[in-house]
């Protein structure tokens, strides 16, 4: 797993300034707030991690691919096999094709991910498809 680093005062593309950091959120200048994971797609200035890796933002704003949900809302996807595979799918057949693939029962996935927005059930589920899908490659299931 990466981990990013954020100091308050980092900058963001050229107007916004990170002014606080709560756990995994981040406030910005203009008042909103955002995940650490959407600093990146923002147009985070490249930013050194404690171990001194510089970490060039950009490059992941890049791939990532506009689209539109099944309900007709704009999204951002990584553009990968599995997004391409899992647009235009309501959530619920998100789930379905999720629970198919890995052998977890739906209901079991609708019970840990049901607190979340949808996006973050939808997130969760793509992440938890890639990451069986990985070790059916390698071998591991």
């Amino acid at each position: 797993m990466t981990t990013f680093t954020f100091s308050v005062g980092d900058l963001l593309s050229n107007e916004l300034t990170i002014k606080a950091i709560r756990g995994r959120w981040v406030d910005l200048s203009d008042g909103t707030t955002i995940s650490r994971a959407q600093v990146g797609l923002i147009g985070a200035r490249p930013t050194q991690t404690p171990s001194g890796t510089t970490i060039d933002f950009s490059a992941y704003r890049e791939n990532y691919i506009k689209t539109k949900s099944a309900d007709g809302r704009r999204r951002v996807d990584s553009g990968d096999a599995v997004a391409m595979s899992l647009r235009g799918t309501d959530i619920e057949g998100v789930y379905d094709i999720v629970a198919e693939a890995t052998g977890v029962p739906a209901v079991e996935l609708r019970t840990k991910y049901r607190h979340l927005n949808i996006g973050q059930q939808r997130m969760n589920l793509g992440n938890r498809l890639r990451a069986h899908l990985k070790r059916v490659e390698n071998g591991e299931v």
